[in-house]
């Protein structure tokens, strides 16, 4: 369930963000990048492991069903080895996803 999140608070978030990741690439004397950046938000429990994995489930399923000549479950297949997961757990975050997609359209000022 997506809540709305009022403006200023995303304002003193994204600050708040930008000053802890410098603070961070200063300790750490690393470069303020995206790729650092990425690994800030997982050190952090910002992002966890589930919303990485199927955030790059879902983008590798877009991107590899043309590939796939539109199958569906060879482009699962592919999906679950190149992952080293279960055909069965890529066909799931489709599933969730679909559902959170179908979730939004009907209610979409909730």
């Amino acid at each position: 369930m997506k809540q709305e999140i009022g403006k200023r608070l995303l304002l003193n978030f994204e600050t708040q963000l930008k000053q802890d990741f410098e603070g961070y690439c200063q300790r750490h004397s690393i470069e303020n990048d995206t790729n650092n950046f990425i690994i800030f938000l997982v050190d952090n429990d910002l992002v966890n492991a589930a919303t990485i994995k199927r955030y790059t489930i879902l983008n590798d399923y877009n991107n590899r069903f043309t590939d796939q000549d539109f199958h569906k479950s060879r482009t699962v297949e592919a999906l679950a080895d190149l992952y080293n997961l279960s055909a069965r757990h890529v066909w799931s975050i489709l599933k969730y996803s679909h559902q959170v997609e179908a979730n939004n359209i009907r209610k979409p000022n909730e």
